[in-house]
């Protein structure tokens, strides 16, 4: 069968998906080639260990390509790297090459926030605490499986730390390679947007113009990457088939928002139902850390915060656009997503670490109520990252 042909019925071709995506760890140690040396040194109990949730997708992907609609929920890096690094078929190499590659990427990313961190509070041990923070994330587990969030967490650091030297155009490109990667990637945007339309405005007519347009050009690179993946999908459910599939018809056709919409009901307030709330609450320390953090910077000068700098600020504004990120990406995943995967979502927010180093390096201040909050944040990162080990090997959520 061609394979335009398989995807003209998506609807009707999702239940042969679930061979993929259904917790069946022993039926998929199976199909592992027999032959490999590295099939014979890592056997199915430790390769499929790695192989949980989304990973069947991206295995899936490197094999045979998009076949089915609901597959755009997962962007191509991973698994083009996969691909190209394994150069086969086989699916135990296909496995060890996504695992290599998180575990690679996940070290490489260690480093790259240490030199980011550093680069901003130019303090060596609140940056060395920064990336320890990283490396006990509380998503741990997906960091060294084969997810998506050690490479985007990489090239997320990398794009920030080109920023904060104003590459600018450099950020652009490899945040471009991030949005090839995982959709949220095209917020970061926004630091462009902060840098040259708000933060370094001019008073001179053209050479305001001169940097918007230069903040738009830096934005349509970086929306290089997902719009491509995106035009890729666009062709092979639109242009290409004479039973175009109905999202073609949109306003904006996007296959992304689509099938977010259609097989993993995201969008707004889709997930506020009673039945959800355990996720609710495996998602509320994320969440509360997330809301500590945004506030203990905003009340130090509220007047700067919510005029977005425009007005005279009391501190350095290197900070600021770094927490309106987390703010907009935690308003989002709280009314727009299946709120249990915040955890590994933040996996790629700086903040995140910095706040957590902030309370860890008291060096002046030892009141209670800050060592009993670093005491606190210590247990959750170290306790939630090996329950959650437990948890993602044996299919359980949060995934």
């Amino acid at each position: 069968m061609e394979p335009g042909v398989k995807r003209k019925g998506p609807l009707g071709l999702a239940k042969q998906l679930d061979v993929l995506v259904k917790p069946q760890p022993v039926e998929y140690s199976q199909v592992l080639s027999q032959s490999s040396l590295f099939t014979s040194l890592f056997k199915s109990q430790i390769v499929t260990t790695f192989v949980r949730w989304d990973a069947f997708y991206f295995v899936h992907i490197a094999e045979e390509g998009y076949i089915y609609e609901q597959e755009y929920a997962f962007f191509p890096m991973l698994p083009f790297l996969m691909k190209g690094i394994s150069a086969t078929d086989h699916k135990s190499i296909l496995v060890l090459s996504g695992i290599i590659i998180s575990n690679v990427s996940f070290a490489l990313a260690t480093a790259t926030l240490y030199h980011l961190s550093y680069s901003i509070f130019k303090k060596e041990r609140f940056a060395l605490i920064s990336a320890l923070c990283f490396c006990f994330t509380p998503s741990c587990m997906f960091m060294s499986s084969m997810y998506t969030e050690s490479l985007f967490a990489l090239l997320t650091f990398v794009g920030m730390d080109l920023y904060i030297h104003r590459w600018f155009w450099s950020a652009a490109i490899v945040w471009s390679f991030s949005t090839l990667t995982r959709s949220n990637g095209v917020v970061y945007v926004g630091f462009f947007i902060f840098d040259l339309c708000i933060k370094n405005r001019s008073s001179s007519a053209v050479v305001y113009m001169t940097q918007v347009l230069k903040a738009m050009a830096l934005s349509l690179v970086t929306f290089l990457g997902m719009a491509s993946f995106q035009m890729y999908g666009y062709l092979n459910y639109c242009a290409n088939t004479s039973q175009p599939r109905p999202w073609c018809q949109a306003r904006i056709p996007l296959l992304y928002s689509f099938v977010q919409e259609e097989y993993w009901n995201c969008g707004l307030f889709r997930y506020y139902e009673w039945k959800q709330l355990p996720n609710f609450l495996l998602a509320a320390p994320m969440v509360l850390l997330s809301f500590c953090g945004i506030w203990s910077y905003a009340a130090h000068d509220l007047l700067r915060f919510f005029s977005v700098g425009i007005l005279k600020a009391t501190r350095e504004e290197a900070l600021l656009p770094f927490i309106y990120l987390w703010g907009v990406l935690l308003v989002y995943c709280t009314l727009a997503m299946h709120i249990q995967v915040i955890t590994r979502f933040f996996s790629c927010m700086p903040t995140v670490y910095w706040f957590a180093a902030h309370l860890l390096a008291q060096d002046t201040d030892n009141s209670k109520r800050k060592r009993v909050a670093s005491q606190i944040v210590l247990f959750y990162f170290i306790t939630y990252g090996l329950v959650g080990i437990v948890l993602f090997s044996n299919f359980f959520p949060p995934a």
